[in-house]
């Protein structure tokens, strides 16, 4: 071996204690000076590139990997790392190529098993994603990591009870591991448990204070409790802000946004959601209107399985960005260079969201919007988009960082599945011996609400429920909510629950089955009781005083129903009893309700968009008229 060998393995050697030690500038100067002298260097453009992918320069980390691989396609961790760059950069099926090289060169090679099977999970693939997961702890059964990404998939299968082993397991592994235990509260939240899973999330971020996705979480596992208050939710919002958001906007250089009041704007809209998913149900009327003379559109999407609602929005932006593995702080830097005028949160605190970008200011207004049921709790998000029925003046403003901007005819426009199954008639029914439903969500499913439908079962003894979510393929949770509803009287042969159907439109021909939907408490439904109307079927809904209680109520005002608004939980039961007793009248209201709401303001797309535009030409006139 040459001297000039045994030189550049000193100094790759000792580049490498650097960069292990977090000093990265003085890693990256070493590697960079032996590729001066070797430019084809495989450790040095290996190691550059693992650099690169920490500092989130990923495509550079893919490049400096890939000449890696060229000259030395033997080295599994090469392949591994090129994976998780190609991977961060939303290139998932070259990352799967990627890991499955590194796997047929080190069969044993379980950190490459396990990024394939956060892959596959990603794509859908879940069959394949278990068996990748099964395999890693196969070979390494103390793999607290491999434990917890076969917890995370079969949660994604319905199979909670399994999920929750294979977290417990991950924990028992490692009792610090943050990871494990915030999925661990996202499977006792989709049991229904809720209590339960906030302290999870409370001892996630006792381990990890930093861990600003779990607070996340926390924020919105709150919104199914009925014993916290809108003073609390809001003051842990609050806190939310404090911990991870406050201070990142400073220093901030001001924008130079043309403060011009009437001129075309740039409106970004940033979410996790843009696939087959209920907030694409909303959105898609907005962007298919917006008026293109006065309104440019951008779309930041933070999507990793893309699929035809994908495709069909991407079509209607005028500039379409996957920000999938950017740092907040990038993503805040390509607001910026977009140039963006208005920028629109579309998450809140669900899963996928990116406040902390909002939380940098990259846009001079900055607005929060639909798909979270309360404030963002960020002292720079200025305003939120709603309405007089969702947040009546003054009953909720104090609970909202943001200042309210109340549309006129309702914060929704509802997009209906293309195409959908026709209404049925009601089945030859006698008075009362009806099927209520309630297609939401089962963590909003509280033993308040249980407590409530069971009085409305009893008053109507002939009748049934059905409960339709995702869950309730657990035997674990559909036994637990059985036997709450038996504590009220309520058998179960009363109850039926559904856990899937195979496409949407099965989906909705379920609602062919039913009467009357009864709507959640405190956390209301807002998709679900858009599809039970189309579908012909009236829902019943109490009033509350928080914004995440009167979702279904503002629907409900929109297409015109008051009469099934129940003022209180007794009245609740008295609309339920008397719909229910009365046959041709819920005959009547189940052929006229599809009609109803085409002439509604829930399905008027052209109006809608119309006043979301003026609202947010005048948040821009006001920001016009601070600079001067």
């Amino acid at each position: 071996m040459s001297n000039h060998s045994l030189n550049i393995a000193d100094a790759i050697k000792h580049a490498l204690q650097h960069h292990q030690a977090g000093r990265l500038q003085l890693a990256e100067h070493i590697y960079k000076s032996i590729l001066k002298d070797d430019p084809d260097n495989p450790d040095a453009n290996h190691l550059l590139g693992v650099l690169a992918y920490q500092v989130g320069k990923h495509d550079i980390a893919a490049q400096l990997i890939s000449k890696a691989i060229l000259k030395d396609a033997s080295q599994a961790p090469y392949l591994n790392n090129l994976g998780l760059a190609l991977q961060a950069q939303g290139k998932l099926e070259e990352a799967l190529l990627a890991y499955q090289e590194a796997t047929t060169i080190k069969p044993d090679y379980t950190d490459a098993h396990n990024n394939r099977g956060i892959v596959l999970q990603a794509q859908g693939r879940l069959e394949e994603a278990l068996a990748a997961h099964q395999q890693v702890v196969a070979i390494k059964p103390d793999f607290a990591g491999g434990h917890n990404n076969r917890g995370i998939v079969l949660q994604a299968q319905g199979k909670l009870e399994e999920a929750m082993a294979a977290y417990q397991q991950a924990i028992a592994i490692n009792p610090d591991f943050a990871d494990a235990h915030n999925n661990r509260g996202n499977a006792l939240q989709a049991q229904t448990r809720i209590e339960e899973a906030l302290a999870a999330y409370r001892q996630t971020i006792a381990i990890k204070p930093d861990f600003a996705r779990a607070y996340s979480n926390l924020l919105f596992c709150l919104n199914y409790d009925a014993n916290t208050d809108a003073q609390t939710l809001f003051a842990a919002h609050r806190e939310w802000d404090a911990r991870y958001a406050a201070g990142l906007s400073d220093g901030t250089p001001p924008h130079t946004n043309t403060p011009d009041p009437e001129r075309r704007l740039r409106i970004g809209y940033m979410s996790p959601d843009f696939y087959k998913h209920p907030v694409a149900s909303f959105v898609e009327p907005l962007l298919a209107t917006h008026d293109r003379r006065a309104f440019e559109v951008v779309c930041y999407s933070n999507v990793t399985r893309l699929d035809v609602v994908t495709e069909r929005l991407q079509k209607l932006a005028d500039k379409w960005h996957s920000i999938v593995g950017m740092s907040d702080k990038r993503v805040a830097e390509l607001v910026r260079e977009d140039g963006i005028d208005i920028l629109v949160d579309l998450a809140g605190h669900t899963a996928g969201n990116r406040l902390l970008v909002f939380a940098r200011k990259p846009a001079p207004v900055q607005v929060t919007y639909l798909g979270y049921p309360g404030t963002s709790g960020l002292s720079v998000m200025d305003y939120r988009l709603s309405d007089a029925w969702t947040d009546p003046p003054g009953l909720t403003d104090a609970f909202y960082t943001e200042e309210i901007v109340r549309l006129p005819e309702g914060c929704l426009c509802f997009q209906p599945l293309v195409p959908s199954p026709e209404v049925t008639t009601l089945p030859d029914l006698s008075p009362g011996s009806v099927t209520f439903s309630s297609f939401n969500n089962a963590a909003k499913v509280t033993p308040a609400v249980i407590s409530l439908w069971s009085k409305v079962l009893q008053a109507v003894p002939d009748a049934r429920l059905m409960m339709k979510a995702k869950q309730l393929g657990d035997r674990e949770t559909v036994e637990r909510l059985t036997s709450l509803f038996e504590r009220h009287g309520v058998t179960a042969e009363r109850l039926e629950f559904v856990s899937w159907a195979p496409g949407s439109e099965e989906h909705l021909a379920l609602y062919n089955r039913v009467h009357i939907g009864l709507d959640t408490f405190p956390y209301s439904g807002c998709t679900t009781t858009c599809e039970a109307l189309w579908m012909g079927v009236p829902v019943i809904v109490l009033k509350g005083n928080e914004s995440r209680s009167r979702m279904s109520l503002s629907i409900l005002k929109q297409v015109g129903l008051d009469d099934y608004i129940a003022e209180s939980p007794e009245a609740y039961i008295d609309i339920a009893k008397d719909l229910a007793t009365d046959i041709s009248k819920l005959q009547m209201v189940r052929s006229g309700l599809r009609e109803k709401m085409k002439q509604s303001s829930l399905l008027d797309a052209a109006a809608f968009t119309h006043a979301v535009e003026s609202a947010f030409r005048d948040l821009w006139k006001r920001w016009c008229e601070e600079l001067s």
